[in-house]
């Protein structure tokens, strides 16, 4: 393992302030980081229109090399609103051997989010791009809780995921020509990495049980509304490269 970051953000939904929906403004209210792992808090136009808040995640250099970790938690209150992105693409650089496990480091992504009722979180990142050799692996977690009777939110907490990943570095070797990004024996980088898996749950906590009304007692209650699971292995890609390559 080369090294491990961790980061934590909690936004909270403040009334009567900006011109957010609802008149509700979302502030961050505690935000930190360990190195290599950055987050950065950012301002603009449309998220003082909106209310939200918008925070950006990234590495030094833009990526992550193999074998780092990367691990966040995201705390989102009732009736406030997170718009989570990264700076640029996340470069994945190769994995390294380690010669005592005969095997390669994984590269390691995990988020963990909680959003509160009423609240949002939209999580907009750019695309993964894994280098050639390459072992990345994210897991993301987030739990949607529902409101109680003693709450003020007229809704359960809601959520938009984006998970992209490409090709890798199409370009790399091409010299800038547009040859490069389409021979398949040419220069560039297309489903060369080892290993690309992505996995996103969605639960919701507090929600009704039998008809009746959360009313606070059957809070603990949780149950799974979304798994996606996505998974690229060097070993099952054979010649059609997954059959995604369209410019074969």
């Amino acid at each position: 393992m080369r090294a491990s970051g961790c980061g934590r953000v909690v936004v909270r939904g403040f009334r009567g302030e900006g011109f957010g929906i609802g008149g509700i403004s979302s502030r961050i209210v505690e935000l930190s980081c360990k190195s290599p792992l950055r987050l950065y808090p950012m301002e603009s136009a449309e998220a003082l229109d909106t209310g939200s808040a918008v925070c950006l995640m990234g590495g030094y250099g833009g990526g992550m090399l193999g074998g780092d970790s990367f691990r966040v938690n995201i705390t989102v209150e009732d009736n406030a609103t997170l718009q989570l992105g990264t700076q640029s693409s996340t470069k994945v650089y190769k994995s390294p051997a380690q010669s005592h496990l005969h095997s390669k480091a994984t590269t390691l992504m995990e988020m963990d989010a909680t959003v509160g009722a009423g609240g949002l979180l939209v999580v907009t990142p750019d695309s993964v791009v894994p280098f050639k050799n390459a072992r990345f692996s994210q897991k993301q977690a987030i739990y949607l809780h529902q409101p109680s009777i003693s709450e003020g939110a007229a809704s359960g907490g809601s959520c938009v995921v984006v998970d992209i990943c490409s090709a890798g570095r199409s370009m790399y070797g091409g010299g800038g020509g547009f040859e490069g990004f389409n021979s398949h024996d040419g220069p560039g980088e297309r489903w060369q990495f080892d290993l690309f898996e992505s996995r996103i749950d969605v639960h919701q906590v507090g929600y009704e049980i039998k008809g009746k009304k959360n009313d606070g007692k059957n809070k603990g209650q949780m149950r799974s509304l979304v798994t996606e699971s996505v998974r690229l292995q060097a070993e099952t890609r054979g010649e059609t490269a997954w059959g995604m390559d369209i410019y074969h």
